[in-house]
Formats: C-alpha cells, sequence, structure tokens
C-alpha cells in the first residue's frame, strides 16, 4: 500500500505520478509507459535521473525502499 501512496501523493514534491498530466491516477492504463517501472525500480530511478519526461521534479525525494515500493504497486496497481 505505501507505493499506491507514494504513487498518488509523493512526499515533498509539488506533483506526484499520479496527479501530474504525464502519467495519471490509474496506472493500468500505462500512460506514458509507467508499467516499464513495474517490480524495476532501477527504470524509476534512471527516469527521474535523466529527467524523462519531467521526472527530474522527484529527485532526491524518494529513497531506494520507496522506489521499490512504487516499482511494486505499478506490478500490482489494482491492490
Amino acid at each position: 500500500m505505501n507505493g499506491k501512496v507514494l504513487y498518488n501523493a509523493t512526499p515533498g514534491a509539488a506533483l506526484s505520478c499520479g496527479n501530474a498530466a504525464c502519467h495519471g491516477p490509474n496506472p493500468a492504463t500505462n500512460r506514458a509507459k509507467v508499467l516499464a517501472g513495474a517490480n524495476n525500480p532501477n527504470v524509476i530511478a534512471s527516469a527521474i535521473a535523466s529527467d524523462a519526461g519531467g521526472m527530474s521534479l522527484l529527485a532526491g525525494k524518494l529513497t531506494a525502499a520507496q522506489l521499490a515500493d512504487i516499482a511494486a504497486y505499478l506490478a500490482t496497481p489494482n491492490i
């Protein structure tokens, strides 16, 4: 459940994956290929580091454990 919370409200960030126009609130729609990060926190970290789609706004906001939680949520978004 932590991944779902983080996806929808990233601590310290004005936007999160869920409330930004790029991915939207339902990851199951795979908007902007968000499911590429399913069970793969390194893909998410890389997207943040490379500013894919403006994701650098999340830089420094999420720990490795939190990225893993988001990746797990993306693998089972209907949780």
